[in-house]
C-alpha cells in the first residue's frame, strides 16, 4: 500500500486567495464604491475551490494547517526582510471579515479532524519548510 501525502496547508495565503479571488455577489460597498468581501464568501470559495479538492486525495488526519505566527524568526535571520514592501492597510470592515474568516477555518478544520500548527514568531511558510524536511512521505503544499 502506498502512504498517502501528507497535505501542507499556508492558511493565511489560502484565505486571503480565497477572499480576493472573485467579486463577492453579496459583498459590501465601501465608501468608494468598491465592494469589499465578506467572510461568508471568503469561507465558501475557501471550502469550493481547496478544502473539497484536497479531501479527495486526503483523509483530515493527512492535512496539516499551519498558521502565521510573527515573523521574528526571520527578522532575526535577514533584518532587512519585507523592509521594500509596502504595508496593506485593511479598513475596519475587512480586517473584521478576515478576523471572522480566519476564526472560522480553524474551528471548521478541527472538527473536521484536521491538525493545527503553529510556532510563536513564525511564518507559515517557514513552518512549512521545516515540516517537510521533518515528516516522512510524500508532501504536498498549497
Amino acid at each position: 500500500m502506498i502512504p498517502k501525502p501528507f497535505i501542507l496547508l499556508d492558511i493565511r495565503g489560502l484565505i486571503i486567495h480565497s477572499l480576493y479571488s472573485a467579486e463577492d455577489p453579496g459583498g459590501v460597498r465601501n465608501a468608494e464604491g468598491k465592494v469589499e468581501p465578506t467572510a461568508q464568501f471568503g469561507f465558501e470559495t475557501f471550502v469550493d475551490k481547496y478544502l473539497l479538492p484536497i479531501l479527495d486525495i486526503a483523509p483530515p488526519r493527512q492535512i496539516i494547517a499551519v498558521w502565521d505566527a510573527g515573523n521574528e524568526f526571520r527578522l532575526n535571520k535577514f533584518p532587512q526582510y519585507k523592509e521594500k514592501r509596502r504595508s496593506r492597510e485593511m479598513n475596519e470592515f475587512l480586517s473584521e471579515q478576515m478576523d471572522t474568516l480566519m476564526k472560522n477555518t480553524k474551528y471548521f478544520l478541527g472538527q473536521l479532524g484536521v491538525t493545527s500548527c503553529s510556532v510563536g514568531g513564525v511564518e507559515a511558510d517557514d513552518l512549512i519548510a521545516y515540516l517537510c524536511e521533518k515528516l516522512p512521505n510524500d508532501k504536498i503544499v498549497y
